[in-house]
């Protein structure tokens, strides 16, 4: 009997949804998105032809990367580009998922000192965004246990160091901005799985085999 290990393994991305264009509460039926990994481009002409590409291949949405220290380094450009990159998706009818966060972040996010910056930093994001009809749904963290940190840690620390990173995405999940911004939403984080497993996690520990 295959029985899914909680625990040890979480989730790749973990999402706050908020439905499509316009809407106030998740869908029942996400299938009719055909999306795609993209980057803040560099200049305009760069994201509209990309925009124009996804046209031709029918594609409706993207996930965008965003970065902290980018935002840091000069707060007003930054957000100005976000804003900008949703915009002209939703011209092309094309939806949005930020990515405030990946795997690479970590251990750095654990630090003591770093929860005051990523508060600055969601706050910001979201606040800018929270608005706009283009933004489909949030990712907080990409593939939080997708690093060293993790996968090279001693097996007796890998339990340990599983459940600090779940407690940072959660915390990050659940930062007073973000759950006011998305009030009536369904957030569902049980170190990074959701509830009613409706999502296979495919790792070599994501399921424990029970005899």
């Amino acid at each position: 009997m295959a029985m899914k290990n909680k625990s040890l393994v979480f989730i790749g991305i973990i999402f706050l949804l908020t439905g499509s264009l316009t809407a106030k509460e998740p869908l029942k039926d996400y299938s009719f998105i055909r999306g795609v990994c993209h980057n803040l481009t560099p200049d305009q002409e760069t994201l509209e032809r990309d925009l124009g590409f996804m046209q031709r291949l029918q594609l409706n949405s993207t996930r965008v990367w965003l970065n902290q220290r980018a935002y840091e380094s000069n707060p007003e450009e930054y957000i100005n580009r976000v804003l900008n990159y949703v915009r002209t998706c939703n011209k092309y009818g094309v939806t949005v998922m930020p990515v405030l966060f990946s795997s690479g972040g970590f251990p750095a996010l654990l630090e003591k000192n770093a929860r005051a910056g990523c508060e600055k930093y969601v706050t910001a994001i979201v606040n800018a965004l929270k608005k706009e009809e283009g933004l489909l749904m949030w990712d907080v963290c990409n593939e939080p246990n997708c690093n060293d940190y993790y996968r090279k840690a001693p097996p007796a620390e890998q339990q340990k160091r599983n459940d600090e990173i779940a407690s940072v995405c959660k915390v990050l999940s659940e930062e007073e901005v973000v759950e006011e911004v998305v009030e009536n939403i369904e957030i569902e984080v049980d170190n990074g799985l959701t509830d009613n497993e409706s999502t296979e996690v495919n790792s070599e520990n994501a399921e424990q085999t029970e005899e």
